[in-house]
């Protein structure tokens, strides 16, 4: 019989590559690859992403 492993997840969020962008210009170049905030949390927590977002 194992005895249960002790685990400790450390998690750590890096904002890469953020850039400011004009909204219209956005929306024009990538419009139909966003997803609203709902499907976006959606797929977050599909793949596993427990944090409050």
């Amino acid at each position: 019989q194992y005895e249960p492993v002790q685990v400790r997840v450390v998690r750590q969020f890096q904002r890469l590559g953020v850039v400011q962008a004009n909204p219209q210009a956005y929306l024009q170049q990538y419009g139909v690859q966003l997803l609203d905030a709902s499907t976006l949390a959606q797929q977050a927590r599909s793949a596993g992403v427990v944090e409050d977002i």
